[in-house]
């Protein structure tokens, strides 16, 4: 895969965040990181992530639960139950997140493939 494939693959996913939505997103993953798995159940941590914007607020949770499954698990090896015991974060939760990523990454190679790939251009 060449650099170009990968940066059109990352333009695909992101949503795109205007540069005060993105220092929201980035405070609001800090804080994330610093308050799942302190003991407080994962729905008291959603609860004290006060962000306005209720859709802004669903990006950062989803982003938060991926790239903790993608930093744990697929980088780490750690087991779902184990990132689920430890951030108290609920295994439903998790495995809808893994799932949507496999979703995420076949649709968005497809279009990536599509988009690169000339009109009745075949490659192997």
């Amino acid at each position: 895969m060449s650099d170009d494939d990968i940066h059109l693959r990352e333009k695909l996913v992101q949503p795109g965040l205007s540069q005060e939505e993105d220092r929201i997103h980035s405070q609001a993953m800090d804080y994330l990181k610093k308050s799942a798995g302190k003991g407080t159940s994962w729905q008291k941590v959603c609860d004290g992530l006060k962000i306005a914007d209720a859709e802004l607020k669903k990006i950062i949770l989803d982003d938060f639960v991926k790239i903790t499954i993608a930093e744990r698990h697929f980088q780490g090896s750690v087991g779902l139950k184990q990132i689920s015991k430890d951030l108290a974060i609920p295994m439903d939760v998790l495995v809808k997140a893994k799932e949507e990523m496999f979703a995420e990454v076949q649709a968005v190679s497809l279009q990536a493939y599509h988009l690169t790939r000339k009109p009745g251009e075949t490659k192997h």
